[in-house]
C-alpha cells in the first residue's frame, strides 16, 4: 500500500501514515504475534529506504527531515517493552552484557543532551539504543528459539534474493528515484546517478549499510534449504560485490572461515559442497561485463593500498582523531559525530571506525562495559557445543565474528548494520539458552 501510495502521488501523506502505520502494526504484533515482530524488524529496515525514495521522487520533493525513515527505529523501540518486563530478571537469564551496553549508550545520552545539540543527540540515540533493544528481545525468547530460527532464514533468504536483484538493476539502469534521491544528499563516495556509475546501496541507504547486510545473509545462504538459494545466491553475490565495500567483502571471508571450522565434519562436508555449487553460478557472473572491470579494479585496491586514496584518509582519519577518542574519559557524548548544517539537515561525521566512534561518543567510561558486554555475549556463542550441530547457530557466530572483525573499518554496531551484528548476539544467546534445556530435560 505504502508503494502503491508513493507512486500515485500520496508521497505527502505516506510520510507520516507510513511511520505511523508501521508502529501500529508492530505493536499488533509484538503483543498478538512475536515471530512474525521478529520478521517485520528485518523487513523493515532493508526496504524502508526504497520506499522513502519512491515517495520523494514521484513528490517531486526531497524530503530533508526524511520522516519515513523514522518508522524501522519506532518498530525496533517497541523492545523496550521487553526490557522493562524483562528487567528484574537479566542477571538470572544471563543478558546482563546486553544492559551493561544500553547502561553506556543511555549514559552518553545525559553527556550528550549536556554538551550536543538535541536533535543530534535523539537522532545518535535512535542509532545505537534499538540495536541493543532488538538483540535482549531475541535473546529472553528463547523458547521461540525453533521459530527465530525458520523466520530468520527465509526472511534472510528473501531478502538476498530481491536486495541482490535490485541491486544488480538498480547498477544496470540507475532508476530516477535513487538518481534524484543520490542527487540531493549529494555523497560523491556513492557513485554518480548514471547507470553502471553507481556503488550498489540497493533498497538500503549507503553502501555500507547494504555491504553489512548482504555479508550476513550471504553467511547465511550456506545454511538454507530449498532452490531459492541460487538465483538469491547468484544476484546477491553480484550486487555484494558491485557495492565495492572492502571491509564487507573482508568480513565475509573470515565469516566464512569460522563457519567452516564451527561446524562438525559431516556438515563441512555438505558446506564445502554448497560453496563448490553455488560458485559454478556465482563466479562467472563476475568475469562479464559490464561487471569485471569495477570489481577488479576494487579487488586489486585491496592488495594496493598505498596508492588507494580511500586507504589514506581512513589513515589520516585514525591519526586526527585516535589521541582525541581515547583522551576522553567520559567521552563526547551521544550526538557529538553529527553536525546540523545551515539548512537544519544534520549530517554525520564520518570516523570511519567502529572503535573510534566507540570511545569518541562514550569516553573510557561507557566504552569498556559496552565492548566488555559485545565479547562476553560472543564468548557465549563459542561456550557451548551447539556451535557443531546447529548450522544456523554456527551461521550466527559466523556473523558476529565477522562484524566484530571489521569493527576497526567502520561504525557497524549502529543503525541497519548494527541490528543485524547485535540481532545475531541476541540469537547466539537464545540458541545457547535452547540447548541448555534441552540438555537439562535428557535422564
Amino acid at each position: 500500500m505504502t508503494l502503491l501510495g508513493c507512486i500515485a502521488g500520496a508521497g505527502s501523506l505516506m510520510r507520516l501514515a507510513f511511520p505511523a502505520g508501521s508502529l501500529l502494526v508492530a505493536i499488533y504484533l509484538y503483543i498478538f504475534h512475536p515471530i512474525f515482530y521478529i520478521n517485520f524488524n528485518w523487513w523493515i529496515w532493508c526496504f524502508t529506504p526504497l520506499l522513502r525514495r519512491l515517495g520523494d521522487y514521484y513528490r517531486g520533493q526531497y524530503d530533508e527531515s526524511s520522516l519515513m525513515l523514522t518508522a524501522p527505529y519506532l518498530v525496533t523501540f517497541i523492545c523496550v517493552l521487553t526490557l522493562f518486563r524483562h528487567f528484574p530478571r537479566v542477571h538470572r537469564t544471563g543478558d546482563i552484557p546486553f544492559i551493561m551496553a544500553m547502561g553506556a549508550v543511555f549514559f552518553a545520552f545525559l553527556v550528550g543532551a549536556l554538551n550536543n545539540p538535541v536533535t543530534t543527540v535523539i537522532r545518535t540515540f535512535l542509532d545505537w539504543m534499538p540495536p541493543l533493544l532488538f538483540g535482549l528481545h531475541l535473546s529472553v525468547h528463547w523458547r521461540l528459539y525453533p521459530e527465530i530460527r525458520k523466520t530468520t532464514q527465509t526472511a534472510f533468504l528473501w531478502i538476498t534474493l530481491l536486495t541482490g536483484g535490485y541491486g544488480v538493476y538498480q547498477y544496470m539502469v540507475a532508476p530516477l528515484w535513487d538518481n534524484y534521491w543520490l542527487v540531493n544528499v549529494g555523497n560523491v563516495s556513492f557513485g554518480l546517478p548514471e547507470a553502471q556509475q553507481i556503488r550498489v546501496w540497493s533498497t538500503m541507504n549507503s553502501p555500507p549499510s547494504f555491504g553489512c547486510v548482504m555479508m550476513a545473509t550471504l553467511l547465511m545462504l550456506f545454511v538454507c534449504k530449498g532452490f531459492l538459494r541460487v538465483p538469491a545466491a547468484a544476484v546477491g553475490y553480484l550486487a555484494f560485490l558491485l557495492s565495492l565495500v572492502r571491509a564487507a567483502w573482508a568480513g565475509w571471508a573470515v565469516g566464512l572461515l569460522t563457519l567452516v571450522f564451527s561446524l562438525k565434519s559431516t556438515l563441512q562436508i555438505r558446506l564445502f559442497a554448497t560453496i563448490v555449487a553455488l560458485s559454478l553460478f556465482v563466479v562467472p557472473l563476475t568475469f562479464i561485463e559490464p561487471f569485471s572491470v569495477v570489481i577488479s579494479d576494487r579487488m586489486e585496491s585491496m592488495t594496493n593500498v598505498q596508492d588507494d586514496s580511500s586507504y589514506e584518509a581512513r589513515a589520516e582519519t585514525y591519526n586526527k582523531n585516535l589521541g582525541v577518542a581515547l583522551s576522553g574519559f567520559l567521552g563526547k557524548g551521544l550526538g557529538s559525530t553529527w553536525t546540523v548544517k545551515p539548512n537544519g539537515q544534520i549530517e554525520r561525521v564520518a570516523l570511519d571506525s567502529g572503535i573510534l566512534d566507540t570511545f569518541f561518543t562514550l569516553g573510557w567510561y561507557g566504552g569498556l562495559p559496552y565492548i566488555l558486554g559485545m565479547l562476553m555475549l560472543l564468548f557465549n556463542q563459542f561456550r557451548g557445543p551447539e556451535g557443531r550441530e546447529d548450522p544456523f547457530a554456527a551461521a550466527a557466530r559466523a556473523i558476529t565474528v565477522s562484524f566484530l572483525a571489521i569493527l576497526s573499518l567502520g561504525p557497524f554496531m549502529v543503525g541497519l548494520s548494527g541490528m543485524v551484528m547485535w540481532g545475531f548476539l541476541g540469537i547466539g544467546m537464545a540458541a545457547r539458552k535452547h540447548y541448555l534445556f534441552q540438555r537439562s530435560k535428557l535422564p
